[in-house]
């Protein structure tokens, strides 16, 4: 249920409580309140990211990733500044963490393909290719 929510709908990081009673299925969402600090420093570290300041970028995220260890977009472009930094163990951890939260993030998966082929691990990155592309 939450994969069809997350893929037809753009759910994601919010709260779904689905309710099956009788052949009735009943969802309540509520999105998560805004932390506008989080978000602020968010979007400071994509700036960097934008600008080639990774080390930077890579600071601001570890700290965000550790005050919301479930922030996929997060984990997401983290993982991506390990693989930059070639720090490939950790990089597939962490971009594994993300698609554990959000199993359709197909970024992440391309993300993953990369890191693995990063290793020579080619069969796994033509896995994870491949369930980047059955995301869409």
């Amino acid at each position: 249920m939450y994969d069809h929510l997350l893929k037809n709908y753009g759910v994601s990081g919010e709260n779904i409580i689905v309710h099956i009673q009788n052949d009735i299925i009943t969802i309540e969402w509520s999105p998560q309140e805004k932390d506008e600090y989080f978000d602020a420093q968010f979007q400071r570290s994509l700036r960097l990211l934008t600008d080639g300041k990774l080390e930077e970028a890579r600071f601001i995220m570890e700290d965000l990733a550790f005050r919301s260890p479930k922030a996929p977009n997060v984990l997401y472009n983290l993982g991506m500044v390990y693989s930059e930094f070639h720090e490939l163990d950790i990089a597939i951890d962490t971009l594994n963490r993300c698609v554990n939260i959000v199993p359709l993030y197909s970024n992440a998966y391309v993300a993953l393909g990369v890191a693995y082929g990063r290793q020579g691990k080619l069969k796994e990155a033509a896995v994870h290719f491949t369930k980047a592309n059955s995301c869409s």
